[in-house]
C-alpha cells in the first residue's frame, strides 16, 4: 500500500490516503525533542492501542466505526467515509451544526452503549474533531467515529478520581453536553428527548 496526500493531523499521528482505494492511514509522527511534543503518547503504539479498543468492542458500536479496519506493519488502517454523492464525509468540527433529528438519535446510542458496556472513551465528544459527518441519504445523516484510542485511566494518569466508575460516568456525560451546545441546533428533538418532555 502506497500512502498519499495528507489529509488530517493529531497530536501524535498524521492520517494519509492510500492511493488507488478509498483508505486511509494513520501513521506516528516523528518524535521532536521539543517540551510541547514531549507527551507520553509518543511513547505508546497508538495504532495497536486504538486497533485492539476497536477489536473488543461490541458490534453494535462497531457500526459507528469505518469498515476495513486493520493493522499493516506501522499503519492503521480503514475505510475513508463518503457520502451518498461520493464525496468524502467531512469531521463535525469542519461540518459545523448538524440539522439531522437520525444523525442526533445515533449519538444517543452511542453514549448509551458507551455507558451500558463501560467504555470510557472521553475524546469521541470532545472537539469534534473524532467523529464525522457521514451523509447516507438527503435525510440521513450518521456519525462515524475515527478515532478511539483514549482509553480511560490511561489518558490521565493524574486524575485518580476517574478510579471511580462514577466520576468516569460523570465525565462522559460532560463531554456529550460540550458536544450537543456546540453541534447540536436547539430545534432537533430525539425520541428520547420527547418521552421525557412528555
Amino acid at each position: 500500500m502506497k500512502t498519499g496526500k495528507l489529509i488530517g493531523s493529531g497530536k501524535y499521528r498524521d492520517c494519509y490516503s492510500i492511493e488507488g482505494t478509498h483508505l486511509c492511514a494513520k501513521k506516528k509522527r516523528p518524535f521532536h525533542f521539543k517540551l510541547k511534543y514531549f507527551r507520553p503518547g509518543f511513547f505508546r503504539d497508538l495504532n495497536k492501542e486504538e486497533f485492539k479498543v476497536y477489536s473488543n468492542m461490541p458490534p453494535k458500536l462497531k457500526e459507528f466505526f469505518p469498515s476495513n479496519y486493520q493493522i499493516e506493519g506501522s499503519l492503521l488502517i480503514s475505510e475513508r467515509p463518503r457520502d451518498y454523492d461520493g464525496k468524502y464525509s467531512k469531521i463535525i468540527q469542519e461540518h459545523g451544526p448538524v440539522y439531522n433529528v437520525p444523525f442526533w438519535e445515533d449519538i444517543d446510542t452511542i453514549f448509551n452503549l458507551l455507558i451500558e458496556h463501560k467504555i470510557w472513551l472521553f475524546d469521541v465528544f470532545n472537539k469534534g474533531t473524532n467523529i464525522m459527518v457521514q451523509k447516507v441519504s438527503e435525510d440521513v445523516y450518521k456519525p462515524v467515529i475515527i478515532d478511539c484510542k483514549k482509553f480511560g485511566l490511561k489518558s490521565y494518569p493524574l486524575q485518580l478520581h476517574l478510579l471511580f466508575e462514577s466520576e468516569l460516568r460523570k465525565k462522559l456525560i460532560r463531554r456529550l453536553s460540550y458536544f450537543h451546545r456546540r453541534f447540536k441546533p436547539e430545534s432537533i428533538v430525539t425520541k428520547s428527548e420527547e418521552l421525557r418532555i412528555k
